[in-house]
């Protein structure tokens, strides 16, 4: 008997620690930012897939106001009128763009000069502004975060993190329109 509960022990732990880990990242993605720690920012986010992702959207044309967070992914306005060069010219610009800027770096300078909009010192992410919280799959976790003053009707910030190389990783943005106007005005 003790030998099979030894074995039920180990197995419960084991699925208790499974479904805690992406808490855990997301607490450590949280004092990452707090503390403006771009190497930390470089560990918990795979930079390439949210700079393809970020790149996808431009490309495709993206209607942030239009994207709806209970969808899998957002809505997309009608197909580009662009001729095929004009597209691929303006997709190549916001690539470089998306490359240049979104960097652990920039992200850590951006969030310590935003900060939060009541005057308040430090963030307030990630648990106070999480709004869904969840498992989409074995291996993909799906979170959807209110910004400090974010508006209760605009779209929130959109996560997607996924298991790689033995950790939880972010690997997908999505920035809504509502957003990039909330930082801009506040830079």
């Amino acid at each position: 008997m003790n030998g099979k509960t030894s074995v039920v022990t180990a197995f419960v732990a084991i699925v208790a620690a499974y479904l805690a880990m992406p808490y855990v990242t997301l607490w450590q993605l949280a004092d990452a930012l707090q503390r403006g720690d771009p190497a930390r920012l470089q560990a918990l986010i795979d930079w390439t897939a949210v700079r393809s992702g970020l790149k996808s959207d431009i490309s495709d044309g993206i209607v942030s106001g239009v994207w709806n967070a209970d969808e899998a992914t957002p809505t997309r306005i009608a197909a580009n009128t662009l001729p095929p060069f004009g597209s691929s010219f303006i997709s190549g610009i916001a690539g470089s763009v998306v490359d240049h800027e979104v960097t652990p770096e920039h992200l850590a300078g951006m969030v310590r000069q935003l900060g939060p909009a009541d005057g308040k010192e430090g963030m307030t992410l990630p648990f106070t502004g999480v709004e869904h919280a969840f498992f989409d799959g074995p291996a993909s976790f799906e979170l959807t975060i209110r910004c400090p003053g974010q508006a209760r009707e605009d779209q929130p910030l959109k996560v997607r993190m996924a298991i790689r190389h033995g950790g939880w990783k972010v690997i997908r943005v999505w920035i809504s329109q509502d957003l990039i106007d909330l930082a801009n005005a506040r830079t």
